[in-house]
């Protein structure tokens, strides 16, 4: 058996990293809003597609929880997918 205080040294090794730094245990950055926050998809166009139905559904749903959502594409033929009003289109 050990003598008192002969195994300090082995124990402060199998402690994590965090308790033998302090200053890793520092509170993460606050959060952003969601308002503050711009989300951008980008595509060719929004006819008919896959692609093109998933980026209308995730832009309309980031847009009802308040992110800046912007939607760029090379043309602007008829979208076969309707954009939120709040989603902005360029």
């Amino acid at each position: 058996m050990n003598q008192p205080g002969e195994n300090a040294n082995s124990d402060m090794e199998k402690k994590p990293e965090a308790v033998k730094n302090p200053d890793l245990c520092r509170k993460p950055d606050p959060v952003k809003k969601p308002e503050e926050i711009k989300i951008a998809f980008h595509l060719n166009t929004l006819t008919h597609g896959g692609a093109e139905r998933v980026v209308t559904n995730l832009a309309n749903r980031f847009a009802t929880e308040g992110y800046q959502v912007f939607v760029a594409t090379e043309w602007t033929d008829e979208d076969e997918f309707v954009l939120d009003e709040r989603v902005h289109r360029i």
